[in-house]
């Protein structure tokens, strides 16, 4: 697999994760299989492959990025999709604001340090619970409330005041996040910087329909 290839499927991650938190907020669309894919993504720190961290490839695709791949597409100038010309505006503004915050992150070490722990007890939890277990859920989303949000520019997820009071559903949004910002380090460990989303555009976006 090529470098670019990797850098597509950690985009479309960050892609997916803005979605899936957005869907959940605006529309209380919450699905277990989506929340444990997020985990599982964040708690894959030692990853042979990109898709690795997605759950690996089949047949020569990544099922796990799928949604975010779909709509990567559209981001970078591809198909558009059913969802209003609004709601691609607001997931593109999560996007970018991940990709930023990933790019920060890295040069927090008491930030990185935090989070590393953080992962490293959930990772303990989830081997003798459940990815989704509560525990690890809110342990996860506590290590992003104590750090990342205290990065800007910070994430005002906007969506229905009913889901967002919600606090299951706000601590799956977290975690949501987290594992876009997990997506975007991996992005820039593949080589990825954000110059190139903005004067590679079609190369990228060739790569994104191969896959």
């Amino acid at each position: 697999m090529s470098a670019r290839e990797d850098q597509i499927i950690a985009l479309a991650g960050v892609s997916q994760a803005a979605l899936w938190a957005h869907q959940l907020a605006s529309r209380g669309h919450y699905e277990e299989q989506r929340l444990e894919q997020a985990v599982a993504s964040i708690l894959c720190t030692d990853p042979d492959t990109a898709a690795d961290v997605f759950g690996g490839r089949t047949n020569g695709s990544v099922p796990g990025i799928a949604e975010g791949l779909t709509l990567l597409r559209t981001q970078l100038g591809g198909p558009p999709l059913q969802m209003s010309r609004s709601e691609i505006a607001l997931n593109m503004r999560y996007f970018g604001q991940l990709l930023r915050l990933a790019t920060r992150l890295q040069k927090r070490k008491s930030a990185l340090a935090e989070i590393s722990q953080s992962i490293e007890r959930a990772r303990d939890a989830s081997r003798v619970l459940d990815t989704t277990h509560e525990n690890t859920v809110a342990s996860l989303a506590d290590a992003y409330r104590s750090t990342i949000s205290a990065i800007p520019p910070r994430i005002m997820v906007q969506g229905n005041p009913r889901y967002l009071q919600n606090e299951g559903y706000v601590r799956a949004i977290r975690v949501f996040l987290l594992s876009g910002v997990r997506a975007g380090v991996l992005w820039r460990q593949c080589g990825g910087r954000l110059w190139q989303l903005l004067l590679m555009r079609p190369q990228l976006l060739r790569a994104a329909q191969s896959l």
